[in-house]
């Protein structure tokens, strides 16, 4: 019986603790996305249809850029240029080179044309 107890009590307590760090998660990522889309120079890109947003947001964070979507548009990635105006065009060679994996793993390369940026159309 009193192990049951034990039980019950470590259950709660791992519940307590995994509510703290999701809630902390949350915060986190809250911070930043108001972080990065409050920031002084930055590029909205549309991830073509078809093209993984993943594979957008994972080639930008290697290349030393944080972006992150938007919380209604998951294609629609916001992205910070911590150097000013100036990183335009090497977020968009890193693009093109880097980001071109499909949502359909079948699929080698989906033809995209090239990089535009929101404020290009």
């Amino acid at each position: 019986m009193g192990a049951a107890y034990v039980l019950v009590i470590l259950v709660v307590a791992a519940l307590a603790v995994g509510s703290l760090m999701l809630s902390r998660l949350g915060k986190d990522r809250a911070a930043r996305h108001e972080e990065v889309t409050s920031a002084r120079h930055t590029l909205r890109y549309d991830v073509p249809v078809g093209r993984d947003p993943a594979a957008a947001l994972v080639a930008l964070s290697r290349g030393g850029f944080e972006a992150v979507p938007d919380p209604v548009d998951h294609h629609a990635l916001t992205i910070m240029l911590p150097l000013g105006a100036e990183q335009r065009e090497e977020v968009r060679v890193l693009l093109e080179n880097e980001a071109g994996q499909t949502l359909d793993p079948q699929d080698d390369h989906v033809p995209g044309g090239p990089v535009r940026f929101a404020d290009e159309r």
